[in-house]
């Protein structure tokens, strides 16, 4: 009987079952259905919801497509903005990439994956510092494409300060962007400005409107302190009226320059405060046709043991110093993390080394490892391993702090999906008490979905 059950959210054979008003709905990621039940799920209920395809398995590979696979070049440590939380303290060294590095560490992946759709990702650092190492990777790629009988795209991680005609390039050869942008220009100019603390605002939304002028695949990343999380809806505006539709936020994380805690208004804001201007936000976003994205729900879709797709060799990091690494925070061996996440140099890469490493095995995060019947486990995947290290001392044991988003804002997400679908969606089958119906999302939650993974179609959306 789900009368008696006492939590108002739990996983019921692997999938989310949460309280509807005096109802329950369970919400299957596999069949995209929900059940709305009056009740209690005798077995009858449990067999017609089979027949619906609501149960499945999570995935062992990570929050990806079985034939996906994405090489990140970390091309440079060198930035030409000075973040005040950055967590890879991007610009205190300048180290680039050499072309030989890169040709190598491509090769070498390619050798090791049979998968056959790619993604070459740039990401520093700040990429577009080493813009000769991006022609070159693409030149290479492109030109061995054939070959390798591979298929690829490419997508760049940048704070958006760059001349004219790198962006320019960047378009031109099919770029999707991400552009790390805190927003207002208050808050830009303060967490993020330039080398001696010069404004960098007016440089990062002309980038932003001109992708959106071009109708340019891109989201905005935005970092949340704890001085403006009351500005989290005022940013959606704030990007909407530059172009922007997909802006994802996450709260700041304690690493490189982030753990300069002297600066307190650089501090992560409260657990319940961050969820409560998230809300906000997503009213926002509604009434203005943006997507929110936050790593509370954005697997809700691809259940999977595993939260990183880092460690389940769909992603390969190669560092500037000709290292593999599997965390784009853990970029040479100086790093206080880098005997857990640098697996080799590329030239000792091997099957054995990189995908049966035990070193590897040992660092990830699974959900089955602590998680009991939490209603989020397949979408959390345990969380980032790095995360966990940082607020529990262990890679596999999320702390208090992320699971509190993660499940208030996962319910709040879910809640709107059963509210959404009941109202539009059409019913397909009653049953002894349940009525199931085709799940609707709303569009301004923005999830990953295996159907047709490509960066290109999954950042783009109707402009205008």
């Amino acid at each position: 009987m789900l009368s008696s059950q006492k939590e108002s959210e739990f996983l019921y054979k692997g999938i989310p079952c949460i309280r509807f008003g005096d109802k329950w709905a369970i919400l299957s990621p596999y069949s995209r259905r929900v059940a709305v039940i009056d009740d209690s799920i005798t077995k009858e209920v449990a067999q017609r919801l089979d027949i619906f395809e609501f149960f499945g398995t999570p995935s062992s590979l990570g929050p990806s497509n079985p034939d996906h696979f994405d090489i990140t070049i970390l091309n440079t440590s060198a930035c030409n903005l000075y973040c005040r939380y950055c967590f890879v303290s991007g610009g205190t060294a300048s180290d680039y990439m050499s072309n030989e590095i890169a040709e190598r560490g491509i090769r070498q992946c390619i050798e090791l994956t049979p998968r056959h759709i790619g993604t070459v990702s740039f990401f520093g650092g700040e990429p577009t510092m080493n813009v000769p190492l991006i022609k070159f990777a693409v030149d290479f790629v492109r030109s061995h494409e054939t070959e390798w009988k591979k298929q690829f795209s490419f997508s760049i991680t940048t704070n958006g300060v760059m001349p004219a005609s790198t962006l320019d390039y960047l378009i031109d050869a099919g770029f999707c962007f991400t552009v790390s942008s805190d927003g207002l220009p208050e808050i830009q100019n303060h967490q993020r400005p330039g080398k001696n603390n010069a404004p960098s605002a007016e440089y990062v939304a002309h980038t932003i409107k001109v992708l959106a002028e071009n109708k340019i695949p891109f989201k905005v990343r935005c970092t949340v302190c704890d001085r403006y999380v009351d500005k989290m809806a005022e940013n959606v505006e704030y990007f909407h009226s530059l172009g922007a539709r997909i802006v994802h936020f996450e709260p700041v994380t304690y690493a490189g320059r982030g753990y300069c805690l002297d600066d307190t208004s650089l501090k992560k804001p409260p657990a319940e405060r961050f969820v409560k201007e998230f809300e906000k936000a997503l009213v926002i976003a509604e009434d203005l046709d943006i997507k929110l994205m936050n790593a509370a729900f954005m697997n809700f879709l691809i259940p999977s043991m595993i939260f990183c797709d880092s460690h389940t060799n769909s992603r390969f990091v190669l560092t500037y110093d000709g290292q593999l690494s599997r965390c784009l925070e853990i970029q040479d061996a100086s790093h206080e993390l880098a005997s857990y996440g640098i697996l080799s140099g590329i030239d000792d890469m091997d099957e054995d080394k990189i995908l049966n490493n035990k070193k590897l095995f040992n660092f990830r995060s699974e959900a089955e490892r602590g998680c009991g019947s939490c209603f989020g486990k397949y979408t959390c995947g345990g969380g980032c391993p790095v995360r966990n290290i940082r607020a529990t001392g262990y890679p596999n044991i999320v702390g208090k702090y992320e699971c509190y988003i993660t499940r208030r804002l996962l319910r709040s997400v879910l809640s709107r999906i059963v509210e959404s679908t009941v109202r539009n969606s059409t019913v397909i089958d009653t049953y002894k008490g349940t009525t199931i119906y085709d799940m609707d999302i709303p569009f301004f939650l923005w999830m990953k979905n295996l159907e047709g993974y490509n960066p290109r179609q999954i950042l783009s959306v109707k402009i205008g």
